[in-house]
């Protein structure tokens, strides 16, 4: 048999940023906002033919085509607060959403490759994603010294939901729900010529 195949493709991705920042003083109090985003686009029409020389029944003509979209933004602010030369309190929260969009579609050609219209239904879906998270923290660092510590707790939810459509009757709809808890601990120790120890846990 001789075997061919053909792959038309094309995508994009963006990226948008900005940050803005409000110092209240020279001595780290401040405020912090980033707002982020970004979209991608990959689709791709992919042909793949085999003929035999002698089994013309077992010749094969299949077009596979996908295409999927995606989008996410997500906002961040942090709030600086030292309450003194040595120590600092630390206030974060973060919001972000994604979606995600995917078409995938497997199709055979009866008549030699001319026309596909014969839709292979147990390889062709149609995807839906969504993800939504809320998440902050606090963060609280002292400095004794050469001994600094830093600790911290975050708290936050996310919702994540998938859908695939399909014509098979197992297509899947699910929505799934996370409680997240984020402790961690940072200690270090400077030494008078500048070698740093450091121990971290989150």
């Amino acid at each position: 048999y001789s075997m061919g195949d053909t792959t038309v493709s094309q995508s994009g991705f963006g990226h948008f940023g900005a940050d803005y920042t409000k110092k209240f003083d020279d001595k780290g109090h401040n405020l912090r906002i980033g707002l982020n985003g970004r979209f991608n686009r990959n689709a791709s029409d992919y042909y793949n033919n085999r003929f035999y020389d002698v089994y013309t029944d077992f010749d094969e003509n299949r077009y596979l085509l996908s295409n999927q979209k995606g989008y996410g933004i997500n906002l961040d602010a942090r709030y600086n607060r030292p309450y003194s030369e040595d120590g600092e309190l630390s206030y974060g929260l973060r919001v972000d959403n994604q979606l995600d969009n995917s078409d995938y579609k497997r199709f055979y050609s009866k008549d030699g490759g001319i026309t596909y219209d014969s839709i292979d239904v147990l390889r062709t879906y149609h995807f839906n994603g969504n993800e939504t998270g809320v998440n902050g923290d606090v963060n609280w660092t002292h400095r004794w010294g050469g001994f600094t510590l830093s600790t911290g707790m975050g708290i936050g939810g996310d919702r994540i939901g998938y859908n695939y459509q399909s014509d098979m009757p197992f297509a899947d709809d699910s929505t799934l729900y996370f409680f997240n808890v984020r402790p961690s601990i940072h200690l270090t120790y400077r030494t008078e010529s500048m070698h740093n120890w450091k121990l971290n846990y989150s």
